[in-house]
């Protein structure tokens, strides 16, 4: 079953004749975890803003979430969860009076037993009268994500779900969205800036570049499109008008420059195995081998579409 369904879904401001989204096709299908992943200005927030139903596209032919075409007829809008980035809660209020007041806000009644038991899951326990405003980020995010729980939601979109947060806290918010999805079958959107965020919790992973999709694949998919280890080389200022030529001489058909500057050169290649013939031709500034990131792919399929040198 499909939970998201785009077909040809645009959204232009005539005013400065600007796509912030051109002829967008998407589906997502229950119990999927998928990143979305883009530079500033791709049009994350404004896909994520159609999708729950704040903002109507300029053109479409269908945009379906849970069954409902939410901008046609009588636009009847599902329940979504969305967390944004930003705080949701009311800070004055105390735990349990924020998930009564949402629960009662959404006409739903309030299950304390049900409400306690959230809370002990997920680390809250004993919380329940502390005012919001005395928790830690890492909380107010659990009890963001608890409260859409309780909203029954069937699909939930986060906007960069650990900004700020400490490493604890991000794990212990990586373990939350894991339970949502594979234990409670929620299907997960997720905005993130950080890859290997995106890496480890997503099963699928959407590239957005200058309002078009440029890439969606499955993240074991994705991986075997390109080499399992890279080379990253800083070559001198020097080498850099022959690089090409040599790479190609090399072979080597997939490589990256991800910065250039008046000094030197930094380079992503695949890792061959005259590895220590080819750097003996250039003067090297530095040389690290490890293996392929998704930030990597990332760099590959946002410079392909235009943003610098690729191969």
């Amino acid at each position: 079953m499909n939970i998201v369904n785009v077909r040809n879904c645009s959204k232009k401001y005539e005013k400065n004749n600007f796509f912030s989204l051109e002829n967008i096709n998407l589906q997502i299908k229950n119990g999927e975890i998928v990143g979305l992943v883009g530079p500033n200005g791709a049009g994350k927030t404004t896909l994520i803003k159609i999708l729950s139903g704040l903002l109507k596209p300029t053109e479409y032919e269908e945009v379906k979430v849970l069954g409902e075409d939410i901008y046609k007829g009588k636009g009847k809008i599902p329940k979504v969860g969305l967390i944004l980035n930003s705080n949701q809660l009311y800070d004055d209020l105390t735990v349990m009076e924020n998930l009564y007041f949402f629960l009662r806000m959404h006409k739903i009644k309030k299950n304390k037993e049900n409400i306690l038991s959230l809370l002990k899951k997920f680390d809250l326990e004993g919380r329940e009268n502390t005012l919001v405003k005395s928790l830690s980020t890492g909380m107010k995010q659990k009890l963001n994500i608890i409260r859409v729980i309780l909203l029954e939601v069937q699909f939930l979109i986060l906007d960069e779900p650990t900004s700020g947060l400490d490493p604890i806290s991000k794990a212990d918010v990586h373990n939350l969205l894991d339970t949502l999805a594979k234990e409670m079958n929620i299907t997960i959107l997720i905005s993130s800036h950080i890859m290997n965020e995106v890496q480890r919790l997503c099963t699928r992973v959407i590239f957005l570049n200058k309002g078009r999709i440029i890439k969606d694949s499955y993240m074991d998919t994705i991986f075997k499109e390109f080499y399992k280890e890279v080379v990253e080389i800083r070559l001198s200022k020097e080498d850099t008008y022959k690089m090409h030529k040599k790479l190609r001489d090399y072979g080597i058909k997939k490589y990256i420059v991800f910065e250039q500057n008046d000094n030197s050169t930094g380079l992503i290649m695949e890792r061959i195995e005259s590895i220590e013939d080819f750097i003996s031709k250039f003067q090297i500034k530095s040389f690290n081998e490890r293996p392929i990131q998704l930030e990597d792919i990332f760099f590959y399929e946002l410079y392909k579409d235009g943003l610098g040198d690729t191969k």
